[in-house]
C-alpha cells in the first residue's frame, strides 16, 4: 500500500503571503494603483507569489463588489490550481477595497482590446467564433476565425486563441465549459461574435446541473468483462482541492463471468457504504469498475487533508480483502476513460 504524503513546509509561503499583505502591502498597493504607479510593486508581489510556486501568475483588476481584485492564476496548469485555491481560502475577508480570486477572471474590455503578439496585431473584437456543443461531454468546441491567422505561425495562433478565450470567459469557465479550441483564417457562415459565444456559455452555465451515474461496459486486456459506473459530469474544476486519487480495490467471490454473486454484491455495497461513511465529506466517489473478482472504487480526496487519506488507508487495514493505492491527480486524468 503506497501512501503519498506531502511535506507540510510547502504550505508555509501561503500564510507568509497573507501576513505580508495584512502588514501593509494591501494599503501600499491600493495607493499605488490609485496613483497609477503600481509597477513599482510588481517585483515585490511577484517574489511573494513565486515563493508559493514559480508557475503561478498574479493580476489586479477592478473588482465586482470591491475597488480592486487580486487574482492568482495557474495558467491552465491543473497541478497548480489547488495551490491557488488554498491561497484564496486563507485570504482575509473581502472588503470595499480588495477582493480575491483563485483564477484569471473575465476581462470586460476584452472585445475592445488590441493585441500585438508574435508579429500579429489585431483587435480582439474582430475575432469571430464557430461553436459546437457536445451534449455528452457538456462542452463547447470552438474555432476562432480571423484573416490575420493566415500569416501567423501555429504557436502564435494557438497562444492568441487561448488568451482570448481566457479573457472572454475566465480561466475556470474555460476549463469547465470549453473543449477543443482551434483557429482558422477562412470565413464561415456559422461564425458569431465572441459576445455571442460568451452568452451561450453563460446560458448553459445557468441551467441546473443534474448529477447522474452512467453505466459503461467493456473488456479487460485479458478479455474478461468489465462493468463500470461513473459520475457525470466529471469536472475537477468544481472540486479543485480534491487532487489525490485513491484506487480502492475490493476482492470478492465471482460467478463464472467474473462478476459478483448476489451475496458478494451485498457485501460490496456494504463495504462501499462503510468506506464512504469513514471518509465523510472529505472525499468524493467518482467511479467504480467491476470484473474478474475485483471492484475498484475511484475516490478523490484533498492531499493536504491527511485525515481523508488516513480514513481510506485505515479502512484497507481493517479489511483484509482490500488494497489501496494513492497518486496525485489534480486534473482527474485517471477518470478520462470514463468521460
Amino acid at each position: 500500500m503506497a501512501l503519498f504524503r506531502r511535506r507540510t513546509p510547502e504550505r508555509a509561503p501561503i500564510p507568509a503571503f497573507w501576513e505580508w499583505w495584512n502588514g501593509g502591502a494591501a494599503a501600499r498597493l491600493g495607493d499605488r494603483l490609485a496613483a497609477g504607479d503600481a509597477a513599482s510593486l510588481v517585483d515585490e508581489i511577484s517574489a511573494r507569489v513565486a515563493a508559493i510556486d514559480p508557475g503561478l501568475a498574479w493580476d489586479t483588476s477592478a473588482g465586482r463588489d470591491s475597488q480592486h481584485l487580486l487574482s492568482l492564476g495557474s495558467e491552465g496548469d491543473a497541478a497548480l490550481r489547488p495551490l491557488a485555491e488554498r491561497w484564496l481560502r486563507a485570504a482575509p475577508p473581502a472588503d470595499a477595497t480588495w477582493s480575491f480570486a483563485a483564477s484569471r477572471q473575465r476581462d470586460p474590455a476584452v472585445l475592445t482590446t488590441r493585441l500585438d503578439l508574435g508579429g500579429v496585431e489585431l483587435l480582439l473584437g474582430e475575432i469571430t467564433a464557430v461553436m459546437e456543443f457536445d451534449d455528452d461531454a457538456a462542452l463547447f468546441h470552438v474555432r476562432l476565425l480571423h484573416p490575420r491567422f493566415a500569416s501567423a505561425p501555429d504557436a502564435v495562433r494557438a497562444q492568441i486563441a487561448f488568451l482570448v478565450v481566457d479573457w472572454l470567459l475566465g480561466e475556470d469557465d474555460v476549463e469547465r465549459w470549453i473543449g477543443r479550441i482551434e483557429t482558422a483564417s477562412v470565413p464561415d457562415d456559422a461564425a458569431v461574435d465572441l459576445g455571442v459565444l460568451r452568452d451561450c456559455v453563460d446560458a448553459v452555465a445557468a441551467q441546473p446541473v443534474e448529477e447522474t451515474w452512467h453505466v459503461l461496459r467493456g473488456r479487460s486486456a485479458t478479455g474478461s468483462d468489465i462493468l463500470a459506473v461513473a459520475r457525470r459530469p466529471l469536472r475537477w474544476i468544481d472540486h479543485p482541492l480534491l487532487d489525490q486519487h485513491a484506487s480502492v480495490t475490493l476482492r470478492f467471490d465471482p460467478d463464472d463471468g467474473g462478476m459478483p454473486t448476489p451475496d458478494s454484491l451485498d457485501r460490496l455495497r456494504d463495504h462501499e457504504d462503510r468506506l464512504m461513511e469513514a471518509i465523510g465529506g472529505r472525499g468524493l466517489l467518482l467511479a467504480h469498475e467491476t470484473g474478474a473478482g475485483r471492484r475498484t472504487l475511484h475516490v478523490y480526496v484533498d492531499s493536504e487533508d491527511q485525515n481523508g487519506a488516513d480514513s481510506i488507508a485505515g479502512f484497507a487495514v481493517r479489511h483484509a480483502d482490500t488494497t489501496v493505492e494513492f497518486e496525485l491527480d489534480p486534473s482527474w486524468r485517471a477518470m478520462r476513460r470514463f468521460g
